[in-house]
């Protein structure tokens, strides 16, 4: 038994995404626009900025617009991102 089937060469990405390293948020890959009927839950639902994706919880969606923590630029209800369950 040959000890090299262990070791997959090539298969791994060194690379790493040149906005995570400068921002230092990860953002989850699948995301979309946060829905008409979206619902926070009793935990809050954590929503991802548009213009800059750093992410924040809300509780409520009883808003028309937020300012980004990150940012400090006003955004949207409709323009913030979500996660895509599906």
């Amino acid at each position: 038994m040959s000890i090299w089937k262990f070791f997959k060469f090539g298969t791994q990405q060194d690379s790493v995404d040149e906005t995570e390293n400068q921002v230092g948020i990860e953002k989850p890959q699948k995301m979309k626009p946060v829905p008409k009927w979206t619902r926070a839950g009793r935990g809050g639902k954590e929503i991802w900025c548009p213009v800059c994706g750093g992410s924040t919880i809300v509780h409520h969606f009883s808003w028309y617009s937020l300012v980004c923590p990150h940012c400090r630029e006003t955004v949207d209800k409709y323009s913030w991102l979500v996660v895509d369950e599906n």
